[in-house]
């Protein structure tokens, strides 16, 4: 399979952009039913943005998780530059958190977590398609 360098940082920086968005989405709907299912009374992730709430973290790391996906993903389409692909993806998502709202009552390491979080699930997306595509390699 030809790899091109381009389309696997599109695709990845997309999905990655995409799986930001649902999967937070559907993290605060079953942490709320969880927590009605306990005697909630179903305000729980009405505050997500704010990172005294108990669902920005969890929000945060559906984010990472999207972003090992992603990185993941875009490994795969271009398993022989996946260093740049990463990096690619890592610059990509930046340049979208410099547009993006800060979380409500931020502090310095609230930012740090809001801003390496993403980062940190593409770090370990390459280092996962890395095992994935030497094992392959070897087989």
């Amino acid at each position: 399979m030809k790899s091109n360098l381009g389309i696997a940082i599109f695709v990845g920086w997309m999905t990655q952009l995409g799986l930001s968005t649902l999967l937070p989405t559907i993290a605060i709907v079953v942490g709320r039913a969880v927590s009605m299912a306990g005697g909630g009374d179903g305000r729980w992730g009405d505050h997500a943005a704010d990172p005294q709430q108990e669902g920005w973290h969890l929000v945060q790391a559906v984010i990472l998780l999207g972003s090992v996906i992603a990185a993941w993903l875009a490994g795969y389409l271009a398993p022989r530059k996946l260093t740049i692909s990463a990096t690619g993806l890592i610059l990509l998502v930046l340049l979208a958190k410099a547009f993006e709202q800060l979380p409500i009552r931020h502090s310095a390491s609230v930012v740090i977590e809001w801003v390496l979080s993403p980062c940190l699930g593409i770090v370990a997306g390459a280092m996962m398609a890395r095992l994935t595509f030497r094992k392959e390699s070897t087989s």
